[in-house]
């Protein structure tokens, strides 16, 4: 919901208006994430320059060609900020110990009866519908190798890291954290991850 927020901040700037946004306005419509509003002033320029490159962006589960520069991954870092967000780069320890926290959450997940009729509602095999993802089979193949693995879409499935593999070292992990964990921390959340993803697609030339 925070990334269709931005979209739309952005589209508002595409066409040349700035915009005022009040988030969770009412507190007798918890439903009703935010409220987007022409305003006077001129646009945000960054806002408008992301209008072209957000249609370009896609999921990439590809092989990555080695860790991302520091320089591109600190300018990353100053663009979450600009949304209340922190983008942390992880060290080696720290991609361990994160990699222990995401295998006993995705645990605690697969013993959710839901989970699995929920994954399979919005992914597709084969691909059925547009607005689903379209699961490949050579994405699991990728989710046990390096420190922290892919997702994996197959229900019951808890792929492991491959000490063998140097995904871990030769990837970047990123995290992207807030400073609380409320309705509006989650909401600030994407609207920093939808700025910070079409901007990495500039910054390093290919879909993030």
């Amino acid at each position: 919901m925070g990334a269709a927020l931005l979209n739309a901040r952005v589209g508002m700037a595409a066409v040349h208006h700035a915009c005022s946004v009040d988030r969770f306005p009412d507190p007798t419509r918890p439903d009703l994430a935010a409220v987007l509003r022409p305003a006077p002033g001129a646009a945000d320029p960054k806002l408008t320059a992301l209008d072209p490159v957000i249609s370009l962006r896609r999921s990439n589960r590809a092989e990555f060609v080695g860790a991302a520069p520091v320089e591109v991954t600190d300018r990353l870092g100053e663009v979450a900020a600009t949304e209340g967000a922190h983008l942390l780069r992880l060290s080696g320890p720290q991609s361990q110990t994160l990699a222990r926290v995401t295998a006993a959450a995705r645990a605690v997940q697969d013993c959710d009866p839901g989970y699995g009729g929920e994954l399979d509602a919005w992914t597709s095999q084969p691909a059925r519908e547009r607005d689903r993802v379209h699961v490949q089979p050579e994405w699991t193949s990728r989710t046990g190798t390096g420190e922290v693995p892919l997702r994996d879409f197959t229900p019951g499935h808890l792929p492991g890291p491959s000490a063998a593999d140097p995904g871990g070292r030769s990837e970047s992990l990123l995290v992207l954290a807030t400073a609380g964990d409320g309705r509006l921390d989650w909401l600030r959340a994407g609207e920093a991850l939808e700025r910070v993803l079409p901007r990495s697609y500039v910054s390093v030339g290919r879909p993030a």
